[in-house]
């Protein structure tokens, strides 16, 4: 862990890693693989040196995701189909596309929002380990750099949001705390919502100290934490715990949660649904649930919430065996004024993501 924390137990770390499924060569999966997990000494194990003395200034802001983008960043490691027609979708409804290794053109695609950048990289769940860009009182952008939950292992994925920023001249400011991104979600407010996984990743440290973390780096003000489905304590049923895996912020006052007969995730889906519709979004007026069908097949969670919100559309995830006509309703439902895209995401979900999972958006302040 980082110098505040010393070395963690090496054996207390893999006790809490995601569940050991068989191992997927090429590209990895969202969860730890048996052999990464070997491969990691106890030296390994221990946080990056951190920055002494620089954090955020007051007046930081971690703008909601449905608020205007300009970009969003990507890997090409593996699923080349997908990732280029992610990048089709982003950049049609007017961001760029910067792409770590992509080919120096794609198909299709307006060539002046596209960008190919040289930055090293493991996997393709940027999403966990991008950027976190906030905006400043002075209305530019920084980067908030975490620490990747796999950084033992994927060192290159954890040196990412490094390189972005001095690839952007953006600010670089490094959190002492594990945190994926996958399980960041805030809305306008500056209310957070995520799930008991980052308090597990952070066992090490207070749930208060955690929270503490959260609120200087992000100007978080109220943190909102759900359970997440265990197939057993601290093993995510869908091989992640991530709140973006059943729950989705659409608007100012709007959220999408799946739903599922299936244990264990029926029973976290309806606590969800119950904390969201008793909870508000604005003074006097709660959330309003919309609620879309996922499935569990073959220990799979096909999930219609892990889509990526860009300016006025919204990329979603298809699959080959289930059909995607209840999701299509409900957003167009809660987004009329959207474009509904949908990308096949078939190859990605049986690694434990689609397309949230994949795509790590900056926000579009400070002229970028």
């Amino acid at each position: 862990m980082r110098n505040f924390l010393g070395l963690l137990s090496w054996t207390a770390i893999i006790a809490a890693a995601s569940p050991l499924r068989a191992e997927v060569t090429s590209p990895l999966p969202n969860y730890a693989t048996p052999a990464e997990l070997q491969s990691a000494t106890a030296a390994d194990w221990e946080f990056p040196a951190l920055r002494a003395g620089l954090k955020p200034a007051s007046g930081l802001r971690l703008p909601a995701e449905y608020e205007p983008m300009s970009a969003v960043v990507m890997t090409y490691a593996g699923y080349p189909q997908f990732i280029q027609s992610i990048a089709r979708a982003v950049v049609d409804a007017g961001a760029q596309a910067y792409v770590l290794g992509g080919p120096s053109s794609i198909s299709g695609l307006d060539s002046s929002r596209y960008r190919s950048l040289n930055i090293s990289y493991n996997t393709i769940w940027s999403r966990d380990f991008g950027p976190v860009a906030i905006n400043e009182e002075t209305g530019e952008l920084a980067i908030v750099d975490t620490v990747y939950r796999h950084y033992a292992y994927r060192k290159a994925d954890d040196a990412v949001p490094a390189r972005i920023a001095d690839y952007l001249g953006m600010e670089h400011y490094e959190a002492p705390i594990i945190l994926d991104g996958g399980n960041l979600m805030v809305d306008r407010r500056g209310h957070l919502y995520m799930t008991e996984r980052t308090y597990e990743w952070n066992s090490q440290i207070s749930r208060s100290q955690v929270d503490q973390y959260l609120k200087d780096y992000f100007g978080v003000k109220e943190i909102h934490v759900l359970p997440y489905a265990a197939s057993r304590p601290g093993q995510p049923a869908d091989g992640t715990g991530h709140i973006d895996m059943f729950a989705k912020i659409l608007d100012d006052c709007k959220v999408l949660i799946a739903k599922s007969s299936a244990q264990p995730y029926a029973s976290a889906l309806e606590t969800a649904t119950q904390y969201f519709s008793n909870s508000e979004c604005a003074p006097g007026r709660n959330w309003t649930v919309y609620r879309v069908q996922a499935f569990a097949s073959g220990g799979v969670w096909y999930t219609f919430t892990n889509s990526l919100i860009v300016n006025n559309s919204v990329i979603i995830p298809s699959y080959q065996s289930y059909d995607e006509a209840e999701a299509r309703r409900v957003y167009g439902q809660a987004l009329p004024n959207h474009k509904l895209v949908f990308v096949n995401s078939d190859d990605p979900i049986r690694a434990a993501g689609a397309i949230h999972c994949t795509t790590k958006e900056i926000p579009a302040v400070g002229g970028l």
